[in-house]
């Protein structure tokens, strides 16, 4: 079986501090899910999101922009 590291079958981006952000339509997703609303996004298109802190039973399948 050949083995690879994630970052070879994989893009892997980081989210940003979104607290300055204003109010508006683009989801913030945090481990639990949605946060909060924001004017601003830093991705758009498909994703899986994999939480950086809690469990890894909360991953997220997005499409569109957060």
């Amino acid at each position: 079986m050949t083995k690879y590291k994630l970052a070879q079958l994989a893009e892997i981006k980081y989210g940003k501090d979104h607290k300055k952000l204003g109010k508006g339509s683009v989801p913030v997703y945090g481990t639990g899910g949605i946060m909060r609303y924001v004017n601003d996004f830093i991705y758009e298109g498909e994703s899986v999101l994999i939480p950086r802190k809690g469990s890894l039973n909360n991953l997220f399948y997005v499409h569109g922009k957060f």
